[in-house]
């Protein structure tokens, strides 16, 4: 008979020995744990999925009674700490994780706190450490960080902001019924089949619906303000967001008729913006 190994297949049910402990409340967490003199540590985290770091002021948080340290990827390069090493793309002995196109793979340093820019929401941008848990959290509100709120660019999306930069307004079109759609996605939402190629548009189109922003919800947008925002119609039946340029706002109409231009906003980010056009 052949040797059971001590450690279970994959698709072989697992036995669990936690269930008990932690459904009578006798489970044990590091938070469980407490010593004498102990810090408190909290994460200011990002609300963008992606923005690039401009500054971090922590001196309203260190005003806080107890707070101890405001530290950020910054600090974290000065004191010499590295990546942290991971594997996030999985080889033997379990299943091997490649791109279709056989492309080198592309990894990301990975660090404690980020320096330069935050790539996901939710991201941990500094942290806050305190002599008790009340503090840490008062401190970490106080934590401003300056952002410069950044295109979220995914793989779905990703052929959409290289056409702009190429000064090509594009969409997918779906495979296998024809329907082009926006926002970009794997299945097409008229028939659900999957994939499809992406086609250059006409980035002619008339204003759907505006508005014109006087308090910005964001810092970063306080120096645009009076700025508008318009869902414009194109030609192909789809609608975009954007600004509209070369136009007072107070010209701006439902109706008015507009093509696309782009704004180089920086060397790594170009905006498709919309002015207004001859009928």
């Amino acid at each position: 008979m052949t040797k059971r190994s001590s450690l279970a297949a994959i698709g072989e049910p697992v036995v669990r020995k936690e269930d008990a402990e932690l459904l009578t409340g006798q489970g044990r967490f590091s938070d469980d744990v407490n010593l004498p003199g102990q810090a408190y540590a909290v994460m200011v985290r990002s609300p963008h999925a992606h923005a690039r770091i401009r500054g971090i002021a922590g001196i309203a948080a260190m005003a806080v009674p107890g707070a101890i340290a405001v530290l950020t990827g910054a600090d974290a390069i000065k004191d010499g700490l590295k990546p942290i090493p991971h594997r996030p793309i999985i080889g033997p002995p379990d299943v091997a994780l490649g791109k279709r196109d056989a492309s080198d793979k592309f990894l990301s340093p990975h660090r404690v706190l980020p320096n330069d820019k935050a790539r996901f929401a939710g991201e941990a941008v500094a942290m806050v450490v305190a002599d008790s848990l009340a503090a840490a959290k008062d401190a970490a509100e106080r934590v401003a960080v300056d952002f410069e709120p950044l295109p979220a660019v995914t793989e779905d999306n990703a052929a959409y902001w290289d056409g702009c930069k190429e000064g090509r307004l594009s969409a997918q079109r779906c495979g296998a019924c024809g329907h082009l759609r926006w926002p970009p996605s794997v299945l097409c939402p008229k028939c659900l089949a999957e994939g499809g190629e992406w086609v250059a548009l006409s980035g002619r189109g008339t204003i759907y619906s505006f508005i014109v922003v006087h308090r910005p919800q964001h810092p970063a947008f306080q120096d645009d303000a009076p700025y508008n925002v318009a869902i414009v119609e194109l030609e192909e039946g789809i609608r975009l967001h954007g600004n509209v340029v070369d136009c007072r706002n107070e010209n701006l109409a439902i109706g008015l008729p507009v093509e696309v231009t782009f704004d180089h906003v920086k060397d790594d980010v170009v905006l498709p913006k919309f002015r207004p056009r001859a009928a």
